[in-house]
């Protein structure tokens, strides 16, 4: 029997939800959510325990991850043969101090940390950071990860906004805010065309047809997606990382 592949996330519960739907051959090594690359690849944002006011283990740690911005330090371990990538997570507003940057997650809203440093911070718009912010975390990220793995065992799952949802009955409504949803959608694209464009080797998985599911274990959202769509991506996985078949047939084509 072949080994576990093991899995590194830097995304959100879009990847993270594939192995919880489908988790066989997988071991999830570690899981990062709630972090904007800008955030990542600025100074660390000095804080103590307690300021972190969560009840959930998950959540206070991602809290603390973006805070203490120790990615790069946990991809140094190597300890993993798949890295995969989503950018679901780029659409909080960040709030920065100088030229520390914080995403502001809706965990870092509920734990009052940001309340207890009033003044300290400001926010700014996703849709209004300064040209090129972006892209220069995104260089020091692929940087950073391509040292550390090889282009070929890293995988850019493009997750999108869904423009519909499927409903417990079966049928298909549209999201209400179409142009929010289109906004956030060529804001990823790209996104995800920088990344895959700077990142030569790496691998792209795309899955078009994308709905919502009202009865997804999460709730309804644009990007909590129907069961069809997870395991699509998961066939797909399957395919690069070997876990189904040969993996030496597999290094043909870099997107799928």
């Amino acid at each position: 029997m072949a080994a576990n592949r093991k899995v590194l996330i830097f995304g959100s519960c879009v990847t993270r939800d594939i192995f919880r739907i489908y988790p066989a051959g997988i071991d999830i090594i570690d899981y990062y959510a709630r972090c904007s690359l800008v955030s990542l690849n600025s100074p660390p944002c000095q804080y103590c325990p307690e300021e972190i006011s969560l009840l959930s283990p998950f959540q206070k740690r991602m809290v603390e991850r973006d805070l203490s911005k120790d990615f790069y330090t946990r991809l140094s371990q190597r300890d993993f043969d798949y890295l995969l990538v989503d950018f679901i997570d780029e659409r909080f507003n960040l709030m920065y101090n100088g030229e520390t940057f914080i995403t502001k997650s809706n965990e870092l809203v509920k734990s009052g940390f940001i309340d207890n440093k009033e003044g300290r911070f400001q926010e700014v718009d996703r849709t209004s950071l300064a040209p090129g912010i972006w892209e220069k975390a995104c260089d020091c990220f692929i940087h950073q990860a391509t040292a550390n793995i090889e282009p070929r065992r890293i995988i850019l799952i493009r997750a999108l906004w869904a423009e519909k949802y499927r409903t417990q009955a079966g049928t298909i409504n549209n999201f209400k805010q179409i142009a929010w949803i289109t906004a956030n959608n060529q804001r990823l694209e790209a996104y995800y065309e920088y990344f895959y464009s700077k990142c030569a080797g790496c691998h792209l998985l795309c899955e078009n047809d994308i709905a919502g599911d009202e009865a997804h274990r999460w709730g309804l959202s644009p990007f909590h997606y129907t069961p069809e769509w997870y395991a699509n991506i998961r066939t797909k996985l399957d395919l690069i990382m070997g876990t189904e078949g040969s993996e030496e047939n597999n290094e043909q084509d870099r997107s799928l």
